[in-house]
This record gives structure tokens, sequence and C-alpha cells, in this order.
């Protein structure tokens, strides 16, 4: 089984089929890459058992047959070398694999395919096509809110809803929650999914190309981008009932630069308690005074941070660390908040949405303010 494959494109396949290389595993097949050529084309298959990549690559051969091989050394290899052609060369019976590049001869031991685990099939069911960047803005924007505690399964990934014309993805900690909102053209058949955080990742680091195409059966979803395919496993269990938590009279707004203010939490939160990082927002006309307290260590502090609001003088407690993280991915220039009382979610929203096709909706639980 012979085949001669560009080094730019096995490189670049490498790279992102090593993403799913486990660093310790016990099965020590999951080290490997599947190889299977036919009719001039190298598929690479590669797992970690719940997540799985398949690429297809063209090649110069007419061979037929299958191997796996320890995808770690060959791309350390080939990713140093600087041949434009590499030719392999991979004996049925041994398992032993010879590359050749330039001036440079490469040998190796591959695995029976008896031994690599069973790839599952690519769903193709329930299509919808994004925009690649705009279904990477989405995932980055919503996945630092996913519950990371084992117990509470339901809320370790991102919750799915293609519903009628538009489609919902929804992630939550109990102490906050991501709303992204999207029209969708064209009308899904109604389903509600939850995406592992980890797909998440894999999917927003590995997906290029113009396009990108999920397909779910609710069980297992399937990303199509370029030459490839991710396909995963769902989490099955039912999400909790989000829309009871956003609040819908929430009557106090105020309007802030959100650098200004971020830059602000970060000064003023060095001073406060290490137990739960509490720092106090005080509203007033057009201003916000930010203050902290450590009265264990006795350290202070008090800033004034500008802003259009109009309302009564209001009092509320936060997580500084929760309000950085919910504020810094708030997109634009201004951060809209809602509020109506100390013990009540707030709401925060982009000063303005430019793609009336989206809207993004991120709430932040308040703390109950301290003596």
């Amino acid at each position: 089984m012979k085949f001669i494959v560009k080094k730019n494109e096995i490189e670049k396949a490498f790279s992102q089929s090593i993403t799913l290389v486990p660093t310790r595993s016990i099965v020590q097949e999951l080290n490997n890459a599947l190889f299977k050529l036919e009719k001039g084309k190298l598929t690479i298959y590669t797992t970690d058992l719940k997540i799985t990549l398949i690429t297809v690559i063209n090649i110069e051969s007419n061979d037929k047959g299958e191997i796996a091989v320890p995808i770690e050394t060959i791309y350390q290899t080939i990713k140093s070398i600087s041949a434009t052609d590499i030719q392999f060369s991979i004996d049925d019976e041994t398992k032993k694999i010879k590359i050749k590049a330039g001036k440079g001869n490469y040998s190796i031991s591959g695995i029976n395919t008896e031994n690599f685990p069973e790839i599952p099939k690519a769903v193709s069911e329930n299509e919808v096509e994004f925009n690649t960047d705009q279904l990477r803005k989405i995932f980055k924007t919503v996945k630092f809110a996913i519950n990371s505690e084992e117990k509470r399964i339901s809320m370790s990934g991102a919750y799915l809803n293609f519903k009628n014309d538009k489609i919902i993805f929804v992630t939550t900690d109990g102490h906050r929650l991501v709303r992204y909102t999207i029209k969708n053209e064209k009308k899904n058949e109604s389903q509600e999914i939850i995406i592992p955080l980890n797909t998440l990742s894999v999917v927003e680091k590995l997906i290029t190309g113009e396009k990108t195409k999920i397909s779910t059966n609710g069980k297992q979803i399937s990303f199509y981008f370029d030459n490839s395919v991710i396909t995963s496993s769902l989490i099955e269990e039912k999400y909790p009932n989000y829309e009871a938590v956003i609040p819908l009279e929430n009557n106090l707004t105020l309007r802030v630069d959100k650098q200004e203010f971020i830059s602000s939490i970060k000064r003023v939160s060095l001073y406060s308690s290490s137990t739960n990082y509490q720092i106090r927002l005080f509203l007033k006309n057009n201003e916000i005074q930010v203050s902290a307290k450590d009265v264990d260590f006795g350290k202070e502090a008090q800033e004034e941070v500008q802003c259009e609001y109009s309302g009564d003088e209001f009092e509320i407690g936060f997580n500084s660390q929760y309000l950085i993280e919910v504020a810094s991915h708030i997109p634009g220039d201004d951060i809209i908040f809602k509020l109506q009382t100390q013990s009540r979610a707030v709401i925060l929203e982009p000063d303005t949405e430019k793609n009336t096709n989206e809207n993004l909706l991120m709430l932040i639980m308040p703390l109950r303010l301290n003596a």
C-alpha cells in the first residue's frame, strides 16, 4: 500500500486530528489515527471515544487499504521537514510504515485496524447551515457560563433549541446565564439538544472554511466543514427551565462604557474578600459608585464611574469575577444593565445590535449585601 501526499495538506489534517488524541489514555489505540485509502483519497479518523474527527485529503495512489498509525511521531516529523511531497509505503502484513520525504527516510510500526475503536457514522438529519465565523463567535460567547460540576450533568453543556424560524443557544451555571438567539431562514423541525462543553471547544478550534453545517438526530451531532466532519455524542438529559429565571419587569436601566466599567471592577475587586469577591454598585444620577471591603485584612476601595442612569438610588452586590466575565463577553463599546431589586437577577445586553438577525441576553445573579 503506497501513496504520495502534499506536505501542506497532510500537515493541516494532522494538526486538526491531533486535537482529539488524549495526552494520557489507558486505551493505546487512541494515540493513533486510522488511515483508509480508496480512489485517490486518504480518509483520516481520530477519536477520543466521545468525539470523532474525519478528514479527507487527496493523494496520488490507486491502492486500497487501511492501517492505524501513531499520529504524534508522524505529525512532528512532517512539521519539521521542508519537502513538498511525502511518500508513504505500508507493509500490509508487518504493519511497518516507511516515510520518504526529500533526503529523509523514516520507519515506524502501525497497528491492526481491528484494534481501533469503532467509528460512529456521521449524522445527516435536521441540517442547519451557519457562517463558520458566526458559529465560532456564538460558541466563544456562550461557553464560559457552562456549569463544570459533574453532578449537574444537564447544565454541563450548551442547550440548543431549533424552534421554528429561530435557533436558540443557552448556557448557565446557576450564577450566570447566556441566551443567544439567531433567526433561521430554513424552518427546521423543533428539536432540543445539549452539546457537551468539550465538543464546543473542539468545534470552535477546528472549524474552517466559509460555511459549517450542523446535523443532529437527538443522540449525536455532526459538524461538516471544508473536507472534514466532527461527530459527537450529546448529553441526553432535560435542560432546566431557563426561561423561568429571566425577569420580565426589570424597569431600572443604565448604560455604561464597557472598558471603563470592567477596568474599575478589576481594580476595586483587589480589595474584596476572597470568600465571595463581593463588590457593591451604588447607582445614583448618572454615576456608579463601585466599592469593596475586606474586614479581615483591613482593605477597602471605592471608585466612581460615569454612566447614563436616572432612576432612584439603588445598591446591589455581585461576585466581581462573575461580573467581569459576563461584561467581557458583551460585544460593543457600551453595556445596558436592566435591574429591579437587590435580589432579582440582572440582565446585561449590548447597547445596540448591528445584526438584527441576532439577539444576545446575559443574566447574572446578585449577591446578598454584607453588613
